[in-house]
C-alpha cells in the first residue's frame, strides 16, 4: 500500500482504487480523464466493484475518525 500511496503522490483514494483495480487501470483512467489526480470525481470509476470498494473504505474511515479520531 505504501508503494501505491507514493506512486499517486500521497493520494490515498487513488492508491485504494489501484489496490483493488490495478495500477494499469487507474493510470488509464487518469490518462483518459475518467478520474482526475485529486480524486474529486472518484464516483466516475467505471468498475462497479472498485467504485463500491473505494466508497466503502472512505465511509468506514470517516466512521473510524468519528469514533477514535
Amino acid at each position: 500500500m505504501a508503494k501505491l500511496i507514493n506512486r499517486y503522490n500521497g493520494n490515498y483514494i487513488l492508491a485504494i482504487a489501484a489496490y483493488n483495480a490495478g495500477i494499469g487501470n487507474v493510470d488509464k483512467w487518469l490518462e483518459q480523464g475518467i478520474i482526475v489526480e485529486d480524486a474529486s470525481n472518484i464516483e466516475n470509476i467505471p468498475f462497479k466493484e472498485t467504485n463500491m470498494y473505494v466508497r466503502k473504505i472512505i465511509r468506514d474511515y470517516g466512521i473510524y475518525e468519528r469514533l477514535y479520531g
